[in-house]
């Protein structure tokens, strides 16, 4: 399913909105599929570890965060002045 959303948001952009799709498709898709993958995989490895519900979503929460600030910190600050 999230691999069909990723078609069509990329097929309304490209013809309802006229966004140019600039490099290969192909690249998009296997890009698509390693974080859907990834995501799934982390998704399983959380529910294997909590025993309640609540535990996973805390513990998702605390994960998703470190890894979102983990990125900011590789950027370079140049970039965005």
């Amino acid at each position: 399913m999230g691999l069909f959303d990723v078609i069509m948001i990329a097929l309304i952009g490209v013809y309802w909105f006229e966004v140019p799709l600039r490099g290969n498709p192909l690249v998009l898709l296997l890009g698509a599929v390693l974080f859907l993958m990834s995501s799934v995989a982390i998704g399983l490895f959380i529910s294997t570890i909590c025993s309640t519900q609540q535990q996973a979503q805390i513990s998702t929460f605390f994960f998703w965060n470190a890894s979102l600030y983990s990125v900011w910190f590789c950027l370079p600050d140049r970039e965005y002045a």
